[in-house]
């Protein structure tokens, strides 16, 4: 049975004109008879569908095969000339060795191969198969040139990293430190302090203590107006904080300092395209770049996330978040905060609008993610 898996095409004279492979197959089972045919497949692949579907035990093996124009139309001439060693269908009573050299007589004398056997098809075939081998050798040496060009582009921006951190990013890390170490004298308004407030509902509070206790499965409870109730009652106990005047009066320097940072990693991406330094978050030279030195020992670096926000949000997201940093507060709490300080917030404002460049200089998309 012949295999075309598209089928074949019709040619001006109505014949079937599809090029394909002209294949001769044994089987050590029954040495006394081949199969020809045609695919326009890999004949190889043929030959193992064969093998499970012919009835005959033992696997099709391809002896010879001949890519050629009009394989179809040569198949049917083939099974002509061979008519009288024809069994059944597509097996004949002939070696394989005969077959062959019939087959090429009829092919060389018709023109359909040359004196080396080959055919019209089957340089064609040549042709496409070297031309792919050389789009993947020039595909792989570009993949090569693309990766030492990126270690190129990496070592330079390792090496403005290791430059500028010191003066760009560590006077952020070690307000942000500072900052934290500060926070930990403070004691947010406990349970009893809220319920004496009357700033949260007991028996929210109470079930709320019972599923802590006894492990149950955490259910919801009423989220907004908690949550603002909640921060209507921290902001004023955190005001009343004897170290609440001292941290609010770093907030110009922490976001002067969190914009250099930000500015300066910016920069960086938009030199070398968006990466991150080498070993970051692991132990090596390069993962001290992200970190800061200070009494004697490393300091792990802080979320540096916190130091981008998107262009169109600057600047009133930078304060907030150089707010949430000094203060370690969610984005809610900062807001909260900076409502209830008037004359900071106006600081900040003509801080983030006069006093430096903006970093929208370096383009929406140089918002980097390291």
């Amino acid at each position: 049975m012949r295999d075309a898996t598209n089928g074949p095409t019709l040619g001006d004279s109505g014949t079937e004109t599809t090029d394909g492979y002209l294949y001769i197959l044994v089987n050590q089972y029954v040495p006394s008879l081949v199969k020809i045919g045609y695919t326009d497949r890999d004949p190889h692949v043929r030959a193992t569908e064969l093998s499970g579907t012919t009835g005959v035990p033992g696997q099709w093996v391809v002896r010879h095969y001949w890519l050629l124009e009009n394989a179809f139309q040569w198949e049917q001439r083939i099974f002509l000339a061979l008519r009288k060693h024809r069994e059944t269908g597509e097996f004949f009573k002939i070696s394989a060795e005969t077959a062959i050299g019939r087959i090429e007589l009829l092919l060389l004398q018709a023109g359909a191969i040359d004196a080396s056997g080959m055919s019209a098809a089957g340089r064609r075939e040549l042709a496409r198969q070297d031309a792919a081998r050389k789009r993947e050798e020039q595909r792989l040496i570009d993949q090569q040139q693309e990766q030492i060009a990126e270690q190129d582009r990496q070592r330079q921006f390792d090496t403005a990293w290791e430059q500028g951190w010191p003066s760009h990013v560590q006077p952020w890390c070690k307000l942000v430190h500072f900052c934290g170490e500060q926070m930990k004298t403070y004691s947010r308004p406990g349970l009893l302090h809220k319920m004496i407030n009357g700033t949260i509902d007991v028996d929210i509070s109470v079930t709320k203590c019972l599923v802590h206790i006894l492990g149950w499965e955490r259910r919801s409870f009423p989220s907004t107006q908690k949550v603002a109730r909640e921060i209507n009652e921290l902001i004023p106990h955190l005001r009343k904080w004897h170290g609440y005047p001292r941290l609010l009066a770093l907030l110009p320097e922490m976001f002067t300092a969190s914009r250099r940072a930000r500015e300066f990693i910016l920069h960086l991406n938009s030199q070398y395209g968006r990466r991150t330094p080498s070993g970051w978050g692991g132990n090596g030279p390069c993962c001290k770049r992200s970190q800061y030195w200070n009494g004697g020992e490393w300091y792990e670096k802080p979320d540096i996330t916190f130091l981008y926000g998107m262009p169109e949000t600057w600047p009133a997201l930078e304060i907030r978040l150089a707010t949430q940093k000094v203060f370690g507060l969610s984005g809610d709490e900062a807001t909260a905060l900076l409502q209830s300080e008037p004359a900071m917030r106006t600081t900040l404002m003509n801080l983030a609008t006069n006093s430096l460049p903006p970093e929208s200089q370096y383009g929406k998309d140089c918002v980097p993610y390291v």
